[in-house]
């Protein structure tokens, strides 16, 4: 037999065994394994549907809300009832500002799958955007069981706890946040939390953190201003709240700080100033009476209260 035909034979049996396994049932333990157990081991195709919400959400990540509601409103059409597709749907509304839909679509894709920790996380941070911070605390609670790692849900639960006035517990999530994704903003509320809490130089350290790692905004100086008035270097302060009305001239708690942050320096003329100019009817009220207060205490030449 040439080396041709030898090869051929031995294919032909080598494909007639394979053959015959598959006409008897492959077995494991004995038993035969059915159609249904050897497609259980393929990998389904992902549907329609599913390919839909995969590119809706990455448009979503690129900042193309429309193409990203689109698509998942399409995935929708072609399944009412996918629980993934209305928790996509959510995350784009809640993208858009519209916390009322962002929550029905958290809710309804929660009511046919429980278990999924990102519309516990979307409803909450729904709730979250109506000002609904306690009622956010237990929809993110859920999705911290549901995933203990995930540090968006942390931080979230922690300004949800920063709102209410439990300093302690937010003091703990964002913790809990910072080292799962250290981030600038988590630094701000973490201190910010402290801060309330009476805990000053845990604040100030957040603050300088958070100022040092990030272009610096009007109010995150305006805070740190407030620390350094809180910690009695009123000198510090007002640099503080000037770097912050260099960057918005009309950040109105920047100039009632500086006003405190200068009668504490003895510059009275300048605190006089700055609480003179937020006695517009376009200052908010209560900060109106605060600046009254100060001149009057500059009249009296008696020190404002911190």
């Amino acid at each position: 037999m040439n080396q041709r035909i030898r090869k051929v034979v031995v294919v032909i049996a080598v494909v007639g065994l394979s053959l015959a396994g598959c006409s008897k049932g492959a077995e494991t333990n004995g038993q035969p394994i059915t159609g249904e157990q050897m497609s259980d081991g393929i990998a389904k195709a992902p549907s329609k549907a599913e390919q839909l919400v995969d590119r809706g959400m990455a448009a979503l990540e690129q900042g193309d809300v429309a193409k990203a509601l689109a698509d998942v409103d399409e995935a929708l059409r072609l399944e009412p009832e996918s629980a993934r597709a209305l928790g996509a749907r959510a995350r784009v509304y809640l993208k858009q500002g519209e916390a009322e839909k962002a929550l029905r679509d958290a809710d309804r894709a929660l009511a046919l799958d429980g278990k999924s920790a990102e519309a516990w996380l979307t409803g909450g941070e729904a709730l979250q955007a109506r000002n609904g911070w306690s009622p956010s605390v237990p929809y993110l609670s859920n999705a911290l069981v549901l995933d203990p790692e995930n540090a968006t849900a942390y931080g979230a639960r922690g300004k949800a706890y920063l709102e209410i006035g439990e300093w302690e517990k937010s003091i703990a999530d964002y913790t809990e946040a910072l080292k799962r994704a250290p981030a600038v903003e988590l630094y701000v509320q973490r201190g910010t939390a402290y801060f309330y809490a009476g805990n000053m130089l845990a604040a100030k350290w957040d603050l300088d953190m958070a100022v040092r790692q990030k272009p610096r905004t009007a109010a995150d100086m305006t805070l740190r201003g407030r620390l350094h008035l809180s910690l009695g270097d009123p000198e510090k302060a007002a640099a503080d709240f000037t770097a912050a009305l260099e960057m918005d001239e009309k950040h109105y708690p920047a100039r009632l700080g500086r006003a405190y942050a200068y009668f504490d320096l003895g510059e009275k003329a300048k605190a006089r100033e700055d609480a003179l100019l937020l006695g517009g009817a376009e200052i908010p009220q209560d900060l109106r009476g605060e600046a009254n207060r100060i001149i009057l205490r500059i009249d009296q030449g008696l020190v404002p209260p911190k």
